[in-house]
């Protein structure tokens, strides 16, 4: 199986949809984002293993999201089980040309030679990469300053939390929506990782976002040696309208970027999924 690594230029984001067949019945915590994490670093040390193991040793946030497992499958005791030879799909969001490089050309080279990766208590295989817009309704791309150009100055943003979605503040765990950590996460991720950065002072401006309409639910989420609770549903945000057509625009820019990057915390392990919805 040949994927290419060129998907349209510099400054790129993208998430691709990565399909696993189990070879075993496996039972995962959770949604299955913490296996995946470990299924995605085993594979970039497959194929790059200096660059797998600087991108695990970093403190900072890294330049990928996970989904947890997107298909069904029957739950009890707060695991996932997965009958074997069953195929099953995760989301991987990359916020790097080097990250889509990398990443890309290891699930390619595992399709091809059907090398089994772990997962969880078990092994799976990839068994197909769906990587070009239109494959699939989850496979998207852009680019930073694509994000920019087309942003808008509405006022209104509302944002569908997809996975559990919370904030970590020292020992404590945040669940509620506050616009000023949505959107300082977001921020957060874009001043790390876009070529271009924002002027820091824009982020003043988050304090002044308003929840103006939501439909949320909480959601315990297991993982092998702890639990995490987080918010989940639809929440709009909105801006004043004295705001400035600038800020809002950068409000804006980055609620389209939050399918890329997610929000809050273990974004590398299934949580804080988000999609904007008009």
């Amino acid at each position: 199986m040949r994927v290419p690594v060129d998907i349209g230029g510099a400054n790129v984001l993208a998430s691709f949809i990565i399909a696993l067949q189990t070879d075993r019945d496996i039972a995962l915590p959770g949604l299955g984002g913490e296996a995946l994490h470990g299924l995605v670093f085993e594979a970039l040390r497959g194929h790059a293993k200096a660059f797998a193991e600087q991108l695990h040793a970093a403190q900072d946030d890294k330049p990928f999201t996970l989904s947890g497992l997107l298909t069904s499958h029957p739950k009890r005791d707060g695991r996932l089980h997965i009958p074997a030879q069953t195929t099953t799909e995760f989301r991987v969001s990359l916020l790097t040309d080097e990250m889509i490089e990398y990443t890309l050309t290891a699930f390619a080279n595992l399709a091809a030679t059907e090398t089994p990766l772990r997962l969880g208590s078990g092994s799976a295989r990839v068994q197909a990469i769906a990587f070009r817009p239109g494959t699939h309704p989850a496979v998207l791309s852009a680019t930073y300053p694509a994000l920019v150009q087309a942003a808008s100055d509405a006022t209104r943003i509302t944002l569908h939390f997809l996975s559990p979605t919370s904030f970590r503040a020292g020992d404590v765990q945040e669940i509620l929506p506050k616009p000023e950590r949505v959107f300082g996460s977001l921020f957060n991720a874009w001043q790390t990782f876009a070529p271009i950065p924002f002027d820091h002072s824009l982020s003043d401006a988050f304090a002044r976002i308003r929840v103006s309409e939501y439909d949320l639910r909480t959601e315990l989420v297991a993982f092998a040696r702890y639990k995490v609770i987080g918010f989940k549903g639809r929440v709009t945000f909105t801006c004043p309208r004295d705001l400035d057509a600038t800020m809002r625009r950068v409000i804006n820019a980055l609620a389209d970027f939050a399918c890329f990057a997610g929000v809050g915390y273990k974004t590398t392990m299934g949580l804080g999924q988000v999609h904007r919805r008009s």
